[in-house]
């Protein structure tokens, strides 16, 4: 493989300098170093739902999608004019919510409402109509959320219900995440449901016992 490298002593600077720039911006994957998460990214795989959220945010120039980057966890955007110019977002969700009511659209319909004005991150969240079914809770509900501890593995939260729930996470689906709540596998459809959303999401289906507490345990099989 050839590389080509700048010659002299300009050219290795202006490529230092351009390196610091493009870090100090976060630029593809150089926010890794920095340890910041951010919605894209430079993957060499990148799933088709994960791309077309990217597409909405960064392919369409001018337009602002306040709702779904609260749904993202957005909490600071660089401006238009100055990538290195930061401004923070006080709206943005955490990676864990719960108590929304979920909204059984035709799929193609799903990155539409994402990106509607009338989403409801809070209050709301999205599945594929031949979900429904499947799907027992109807209605929003009260949930308290306590998140525990978030890796690129696992993830585990507390949470307290009166009654059955939907608990999501806004992260890329795979299939190899596993639920667990209070301790039953994802195998028990009984005690533990987990769907692939519409979109960019997961969401499992919580059902609190009569003390109405419930420990999530999200595990990355390998």
């Amino acid at each position: 493989m050839n590389v080509a490298l700048p010659t002299g002593a300009g050219g290795l600077t202006r490529r230092v300098n351009l390196l610091a720039a493009e870090r100090v911006a976060l630029f593809a994957n150089l926010n890794l170093l920095e340890r910041i998460p951010k919605v894209n990214g430079f993957p060499s795989l990148q799933p088709r739902e994960q791309d077309d959220i990217e597409a909405l945010l960064y392919r369409s120039p001018g337009t602002e999608y306040p709702a779904l980057m609260d749904f993202l966890g957005v909490s600071v955007v660089s401006t238009r004019s100055n990538i290195l110019d930061w401004t923070s977002r006080t709206t943005a969700l955490r990676l864990i919510t719960a108590g929304q009511k979920p909204v059984f659209l035709e799929t193609s319909n799903i990155l539409p409402a994402l990106a509607s004005s009338e989403f409801r991150p809070r209050d709301e969240v999205y599945f594929p109509r031949e979900l429904e079914s499947k799907i027992t809770v109807r209605n929003s509900s009260v949930v308290k959320v306590e998140s525990k501890r978030v890796t690129a593995h696992r993830i585990e939260a507390d949470t307290t219900a009166s009654e059955p729930a939907m608990l999501v996470i806004a992260q890329t689906f795979y299939h190899q995440w596993q639920a667990m709540i209070d301790g039953h596998l994802g195998e028990s459809r009984s005690m533990v449901e987990e769907e692939r959303l519409g979109q960019d999401e997961q969401r499992v289906g919580l059902r609190p016992r009569d003390r109405g507490e419930d420990a999530i345990d999200l595990r990355r099989r390998a």
